[in-house]
């Protein structure tokens, strides 16, 4: 039976009829009348009136499918709801709600540059131009079917020196003013870099130690936190080199 609201509007019958103690499979298509202004769809089995005897029933299933195939229309998911883009001087951080599906990853796309099953509720792009605008594309993937893109556009900051400023000093953003750190994990993200691609090589208590995904990881520790000295060297090229020391930088311990 096809409604609009609650008024029939138009019904199909087809006839069917089981053998005894035998699993039969029995599938028919229906087209939507044309021209019907149509919102519901229901199915309906009747069967004749009989004293004896039982009929079992398994796997009902109304499908819904395109241009007459039995093949079931793909559903996209709903797109990214309440995406944000947080700008900084080469990295933007997009985010967005959690969505109330399961199974739900994530995929961003800056121009070229694509990045896949992001299972979290945010996503870093980095190595971007300070001062320079970005498109940015967000879209939900469930079973391998995207959902619409959400399309944010963001400019990253300024340097706050020029690149051949001679008071120019290179400085991780992520660590606070106070010289602290949130956790035993430290991105890499400086400010007033001007070249993304420069040799920066570290020290913590004196160790040389190699950082991982962009990611300096402290030694594991008990108590609250606990105090490093982290040594940074910088070298941009044509003589422009600094040594950054962190004498006494305070890690939280959570």
């Amino acid at each position: 039976h096809f409604y609009k609201d609650d008024d029939l509007q138009d019904s199909q019958e087809f006839n069917f009829t089981a053998k005894k103690d035998k699993w039969e499979q029995f599938s028919s298509n229906i087209q939507v009348p044309q021209g019907k202004n149509i919102n519901k769809a229901v199915m309906v089995i009747r069967f004749p009136y009989s004293r004896n005897g039982e009929v079992y029933l398994d796997d009902i299933s109304l499908i819904k499918s395109e241009s007459g195939s039995t093949t079931p229309e793909i559903q996209k998911p709903e797109k990214p709801q309440q995406v944000k883009a947080v700008t900084f001087q080469r990295e933007i951080t997009v985010s967005w709600q959690k969505s109330k599906t399961e199974g739900i990853t994530y995929e961003v796309k800056n121009g070229e540059r694509e990045f896949t099953k992001i299972t979290g509720t945010s996503f870093t792009l980095e190595k971007l131009e300070p001062g320079k605008s970005y498109t940015i594309e967000v879209c939900a993937v469930k079973d391998g079917v995207k959902s619409e893109y959400v399309r944010k556009n963001a400019i990253t900051d300024k340097l706050e020196k020029a690149a051949d400023s001679e008071d120019r000093i290179p400085y991780l953003r992520t660590l606070e003013p106070a010289g602290s750190c949130k956790g035993r994990f430290l991105k890499l993200y400086y400010n007033d870099l001007a070249n993304p691609n420069a040799n920066i090589s570290y020290k913590l208590d004196g160790k040389t130690v190699e950082p991982l995904n962009n990611t300096l990881e402290f030694p594991a520790f008990d108590g609250n936190y606990k105090r490093f000295q982290l040594e940074i060297h910088i070298d941009e090229g044509n003589g422009r080199e600094w040594e950054i020391l962190y004498n006494e930088l305070t890690v939280r311990n959570f």
